[in-house]
């Protein structure tokens, strides 16, 4: 009997020979069951191969209505990564926007540093609708993705949004790193601006691990 993990990882295979031109035919329909595997799938170690993956990825139902794909803004080996929860509709800049340009403020003037030295990706890698709850399956077929992108920049500091979405990803993944912060996202923020001083706390922490080990 085929395993869940198999069965996505046979479905990654087909996915990955059709990001580089093969085709094939035949129908093939796997039924994963949300049942025993938890393991993650195998994927690429290099990070234009995992982004060449991620923007043929049509594992969920959401990336079948979503023709463009988020996969990450920054520097590939930078000390600090911002994990968002899925990517914002205006041209999949987290820096544009009342939202974004908080961000970029926050970066700037607390992390003092260049939004351009940071490495900004997402939990999901499609948009959602704001009116939309983000499925725990969206997740699920996510969550791979973002831990061998941690794998691969190896971050020293995980800047990640307290949101229900990290609560579901903590909860199935084992993030590896060495320091992961929650904070409240800018959208957060906006709607909630009695937070930012706790918000502000957050980045001093990030700021005061980089100075320690010399960043």
């Amino acid at each position: 009997m085929m395993t869940n993990n198999k069965k996505r990882n046979l479905i990654k295979y087909f996915q990955t020979l059709k990001s580089f031109g093969y085709s094939y035919n035949d129908d093939v329909n796997f039924h994963i069951e949300n049942n025993d595997d938890n393991q993650n799938l195998i994927l690429p170690t290099n990070i234009k191969e995992l982004e060449t993956i991620v923007n043929n990825c049509n594992l969920c139902e959401l990336s079948k209505n979503n023709k463009n794909r988020f996969f990450s803004v920054g520097h590939i080996y930078s000390k600090v990564m911002i994990i968002g929860d899925y990517p914002i509709v205006d041209l999949f800049n987290p820096y544009s926007g009342q939202a974004g340009k908080m961000l970029s403020n926050m970066c700037t003037n607390v992390l003092k540093l260049d939004i351009n030295s940071i490495y900004y990706t997402t939990i999901l890698k499609c948009t959602v609708s704001i009116n939309n709850t983000i499925d725990e399956e969206y997740i699920e077929q996510c969550k791979d993705y973002l831990l061998k992108q941690i794998e691969i920049v190896k971050p020293l500091i995980i800047l990640v949004y307290d949101t229900k979405a990290y609560e579901y990803l903590k909860q199935k993944a084992n993030l590896k790193t060495k320091y992961i912060i929650l904070t409240k996202s800018p959208t957060y923020l906006l709607r909630n601006p009695s937070y930012k001083k706790e918000a502000m706390h957050d980045l001093v922490k990030v700021r005061a691990i980089l100075d320690k080990q010399g960043n």
